[in-house]
């Protein structure tokens, strides 16, 4: 297992699963080349390390959006209800959008 040569594939690995193809196909196509089974699944290894890196950070942003809306509608719920204004778009309209950033970025977190 060489570290230049796990540097050296990884760009291609990441174009190929932007162009849709799947770990299995790609496995193979990386085999084709004369490289071992272990130096494959190396390269494989470290591509699924840094994939979902980001995209556990891109969890976490989401989560704090959507925190951030849920707070906010709270607020802005109590300030329309003193001001005798109609609190449902912002109790639920708002509530819902920050629900649901906050239930993706948790999924992202979890790496479904």
């Amino acid at each position: 297992m060489d570290n230049v040569t796990i540097e050296q594939y990884l760009p291609e690995v990441f174009q190929l699963r932007k162009q849709g193809m799947e770990l299995s196909q790609i496995l193979l196509q990386l085999e084709k080349q004369n490289l071992s089974t272990e130096t494959v699944n190396a390269i494989i290894q470290q591509w699924k390390k840094i994939y979902y890196a980001k995209k556990r950070n891109q969890g976490f942003i989401y989560v704090g959006v959507g925190t951030f809306l849920m707070v906010f509608s709270f607020l802005l719920s109590v300030f329309l209800f003193y001001s005798d204004n109609s609190i449902e778009w912002a109790l639920y309209g708002i509530t819902f959008v920050g629900l649901s950033l906050t239930f993706k970025g948790m999924v992202d977190i979890l790496g479904w």
